[in-house]
């Protein structure tokens, strides 16, 4: 949620070079649509082009994106790749070994706790494209998540496509959208000469340069039931932010809650205290597959990781029927309570 400015509130400032200022009197078009199953949102000081041009840039872009990597369209790339028979090579498009490229990354850097190959859990547990069910896998199911003969280790670039390991399947899901939200923004600023904007893709967002009145681009973190804390407030400015968390898409089973976020180990969903993990970086992409790490991770492993690598995060961490806050070093070091 964008807000005007911060009052009485927790606030994240990181530091930035002090950007270029658009005219005082200058106008912010909002321009909206739909993606991916759920809404992307723009707000920017137009440099070149009309809303109209900008919109239609902004949904090729989008589209793109979507044909090479959903997985549950069945002409997507993506589709064609987790289709392809074992070890064979799929010729992939740039953009998406591009993605798979930095899954990759974060894979390698969060020893596994991000992994993009969990389509098969992802999709058992009812959270892909079918509707969320109430019942559980069953056990052999389960059994077989957990044993899975192939992961993210086994994904090979090669001849500009993919060698396609037995029995994986790639959901890039913890990823496109924070990815989108990057492209998006490099056509705001390469094709349209924007200088200040802000991006929302699915939640995801990203924020250059400052509004008019000269105040960063503020926004809201969610506020989930059972916070002890109160509002959280970051200031993007030449920053993106993602969340990860478990009352965004989940089911209840005897009493017990499931959320949509699977523990690569057991390919079942986390049974860690995890609610949630708030992520900012310099590029949406990393934030959005930090965040999802972070919740496998769970809360001490998660902020003793971000201490080592220098990640600004806001863990939330569930504390019989409270939510309990806890900061990263450098996290800490952005905020300031008013």
């Amino acid at each position: 949620m964008v807000v005007a400015a911060p009052d009485d509130v927790g606030i994240f400032i990181p530091p930035v070079d002090v950007p270029q200022k658009p005219p005082a009197d200058a106008d912010i078009t909002t321009i909206s649509g739909q993606a991916f199953g759920t809404s992307w949102q723009v707000k920017a000081v137009l440099g070149q082009g009309d809303a109209a041009e900008v919109q239609a840039r902004i949904e090729a872009c989008l589209s793109e994106i979507d044909i090479q990597m959903s997985p549950y369209k069945a002409q997507s790339d993506l589709c064609r790749f987790n289709g392809a028979g074992p070890w064979q090579h799929v010729t992939l498009p740039p953009m998406l070994l591009d993605v798979v490229a930095k899954a990759v990354e974060v894979a390698q850097l969060t020893d596994g706790a991000f992994d993009p190959c969990l389509l098969e859990a992802v999709e058992a547990w009812g959270f892909g494209s079918r509707a969320v069910g109430t019942g559980l896998p069953p056990e052999p199911v389960r059994d077989g998540l957990k044993a899975r003969p192939s992961d993210w280790r086994d994904l090979v670039v090669q001849d500009g496509g993919l060698i396609h390991p037995e029995g994986l399947r790639l959901d890039l899901n913890a990823i496109a959208k924070g990815y989108a939200v990057d492209c998006v923004m490099d056509v705001l600023r390469d094709e349209f000469g924007v200088v200040s904007a802000l991006v929302e893709v699915g939640g995801e967002l990203k924020g250059i340069g400052v509004r008019p009145d000269g105040q960063p681009w503020w926004v809201e973190i969610d506020r989930v039931p059972g916070a002890t804390f109160g509002r959280k407030l970051i200031a993007l400015c030449d920053h993106a932010v993602a969340v990860s968390g478990d009352w965004r898409r989940y089911f209840v089973h005897d009493d017990k809650s499931y959320a949509h976020t699977i523990d690569p180990l057991t390919g079942c969903p986390l049974d860690n205290r995890m609610a949630g993990a708030v992520v900012m970086d310099k590029d949406c992409w990393r934030a959005d597959a930090l965040a999802t790490a972070l919740m496998v991770m769970g809360a001490d492993r998660a902020v003793a990781f971000c201490a080592q690598h220098e990640i600004a995060a806001l863990i939330m961490v569930r504390d019989g029927e409270h939510i309990i806050e806890r900061l990263s070093p450098l996290m800490a070091a952005y905020g300031t309570e008013e």
